[in-house]
């Protein structure tokens, strides 16, 4: 079992460099690969779906760049035909975040990763979470793997136009209203 970490960020100051560093560090051997996305040119998306694509591991594994292991190790995560997310510290508590998120290849190959076509960072992962569900892919929240998100929101504020409602009216004009309890 071979795993691919892939880690868009935005590396705009020292600061956030450190942050970065201080991720990769706390999962240090746990992954065969590490692929770190820091095009500034490109959307959230746009750069989680460069990653997946770059990717060669059985799972690939998705995580901000400002997240820190606390227990339990990434191959936790991987679960044939399902699709894990940590424990997340800090934030909403919910089972599918975007922080981090263990995708098995062939769910990879299956599903695709996320629409590019959203007006901001809103909403989604949540897409991403309902695509999954609507194919009929388990999203498991993991109780054997913690990471703590110390700062949530810190990537957002170096975002210029984060469009929440418009990315909203995306979401809803893609899955309805009926999904929004359950991502909000």
């Amino acid at each position: 079992m071979s795993i691919s970490l892939i880690i868009p960020t935005l590396e705009v100051d020292e600061g956030k460099k450190e942050i970065l560093a201080r991720c990769i560090r706390s999962f240090e051997g746990q992954y065969n690969e590490l692929i770190i996305i820091p095009d500034k040119d490109i959307s959230l998306a746009q750069k989680i779906n460069k990653g997946l694509k770059q990717a060669k591991g059985d799972y690939l594994i998705v995580s901000n760049d400002d997240v820190i292991a606390r227990s339990g190790e990434l191959r936790q995560l991987c679960v044939p035909g399902e699709v894990h997310s940590p424990v997340v510290h800090g934030g909403i508590d919910k089972t599918f975040h975007g922080h981090m998120w263990c995708l098995p290849r062939e769910v990879y190959e299956q599903v695709g990763g996320y629409d590019e076509s959203c007006p901001g960072v809103y909403y989604q992962d949540s897409e991403f979470w309902v695509r999954l569900i609507l194919a009929g892919i388990p999203v498991v929240k993991n109780e054997s793997v913690h990471i703590d998100h110390p700062e949530p929101g810190r990537t957002l504020k170096h975002l210029a136009n984060n469009n929440n409602d418009l990315c909203r009216d995306w979401f809803v004009s893609k899955h309805g209203k009926g999904y929004l309890p359950l991502v909000e």
